[in-house]
């Protein structure tokens, strides 16, 4: 490794308002089998009771590009720390050496230091895991990415086959609410990812890839820390895409289902409406939930459902103009308990005008709840059971590993009754975080989502360790 010249050559080092970054530059040809790790310490000396808890890898920005190595450090506490880089060269060996160790003295510790929203061991930025993947970046090269509206596209070029899986995280806003703030598809040979923040502040885009079709969990390839710093920054929701991506889904292929018409992942329906059409096989039952974020468009939009010797055709009509999803779902006609999804597109609305008559007939609509409760459950059980909302009466529950493709189970889900209350119980085989959506059913084809949950199946004693960390130094955070 070489410093740059703007870094630091001794290896006594004070911070400066409570930050200090430490680059490296580095060869391109050796930093792709380079890989490197950090240790921080706080002294012995300067350590209170208080302090003996917070995590100090949570302060840490490392990024490791084709061209240099980057530590860049805010000090939530004064005192005097010491920092150890390890590195190894996958060609050689599998052990890390030790490569420098610098102390740094901290005087006075950064005001408002909040800790990151995550602590990815890859480190954060496109680097070899995001070139191994076959992604390389078109519109953003650095780790960090500085937003004024909170809106955000990322492009990367995709070079191989790939299925993607993204991850949008914060300190305290929770996960399953987030999970409506992010959509990736893959069009044109590119990987594309659009980001609508919720509200100011710092977050996590986690990017995981792997084959397309290859089964099982997907690595963390490519990390990006987005901060939003615009005032009084408020972007409403993407409507619900159910994990996140657009187009046809892995499942599709076990299920034997495919798109006729569109075959993509995004719709324009001129004068509001439009319709989709896909074959299935034979004992394969398809489903759709359109969604709104809107409350008069779920109101008047409908859904009609059709099928015939396999062929299934779904017209949508959305006389409101605005954005809409629709969601495809698959099962067995003999096990209804729980729904796959095989396809998702994202509806741009021209809308039309509707006649009393039309206005009076859909004001009996049923879609017309646009909030769904959301929860995150943190869990080390291999089992949860989640209650179904009172009032519905054909409900099934989709279920999915975030960052994953598993094959079909459909003994993973079950509906059961315990004093008299009606349960999901989901069987969660691997630690991992999983997505359950639950949804109420009209005509055995029509969905709408009812409950969504974020299951965090964790390690028993790590499931609170973030949230106790982030209680130090956030009092609450209310999105609205």
């Amino acid at each position: 490794m070489k410093l740059m010249p703007n870094s630091h050559d001794r290896c006594v080092l004070s911070s400066k308002d409570g930050e200090i970054e430490i680059v490296f530059s580095l060869p391109p040809k050796s930093s792709e089998n380079s890989r490197f790790k950090y240790m921080l310490y706080q002294g012995q000396k300067s350590r209170n009771k208080e302090e003996e808890d917070i995590l100090l890898d949570r302060f840490v920005v490392f990024e490791h590009t084709a061209h240099l190595l980057r530590f860049t450090i805010r000090f939530p506490i004064s005192g005097r720390f010491k920092m150890d880089v390890f590195g190894l060269d996958v060609t050689e060996s599998d052990i890390f050496d030790l490569a420098c160790t610098y102390i740094i003295q901290c005087n006075e510790a950064k005001k408002n230091c909040l800790p990151l929203p995550d602590v990815p061991p890859i480190g954060w930025g496109p680097g070899a895991n995001a070139k191994e993947a076959g992604l390389k970046p078109i519109t953003h090269d650095d780790a960090i990415i500085v937003t004024k509206g909170g809106n955000v596209e990322i492009r990367l070029a995709a070079e191989k086959n790939i299925q993607l899986h993204q991850m949008l995280k914060h300190a305290l806003i929770d996960e399953a609410t987030l999970s409506n703030y992010a959509v990736t598809r893959l069009e044109n040979g590119e990987a594309v990812v659009n980001i609508r923040l919720p509200q100011g502040g710092e977050y996590a885009l986690k990017l995981y890839a792997d084959d397309a079709g290859k089964e099982g969990v997907a690595p963390n390839v490519l990390n990006y820390l987005i901060k939003s710093e615009g005032k009084n920054v408020s972007n409403p929701p993407f409507p619900n895409i159910s994990d996140g991506s657009l187009g046809a889904k892995p499942l599709s292929e076990n299920l034997g289902v495919k798109a006729i018409t569109p075959k993509g992942g995004n719709i324009q329906a001129k004068n509001g409406r439009t319709r989709v059409e896909f074959q299935a096989r034979s004992g394969v039952q398809l489903m759709v939930e359109l969604h709104s974020s809107d409350e008069l468009a779920c109101k008047r939009m409908m859904v009609t459902p059709k099928e015939e010797n396999g062929k299934w055709i779904f017209d949508l009509d959305m006389p409101e103009e605005g954005e809409y999803s629709l969601n495809v779902f698959g099962c067995s006609k003999n096990s209804v308990d729980r729904i796959y999804n095989v396809h998702s597109y994202l509806v741009k609305s021209d809308g039309r005008k509707l006649d009393g008559a039309e206005i009076d007939m859909r004001a009996q609509n049923k879609h017309v709840q646009t909030h769904v409760p959301i929860e995150t459950v943190q869990t080390s059980d291999n089992e949860v059971l989640i209650p179904i909302p009172p009032g519905f009466e054909d409900v099934c529950a989709s279920l999915h590993r975030r960052n994953a493709n598993d094959p079909p189970n459909a003994h993973q889900v079950d509906i059961i009754e315990q004093d008299g209350i009606q349960l999901i119980r989901a069987r969660l085989p691997e630690f991992g975080e999983y997505q359950l959506n639950l949804y109420d059913r009209d005509r055995k084809a029509v969905l709408r989502n009812i409950a969504k949950y974020q299951i965090n199946r964790r390690p028993p004693g790590t499931c609170f360790a973030v949230s106790t960390l982030c209680s130090h130094f956030y009092s609450a955070v209310n999105l609205s």
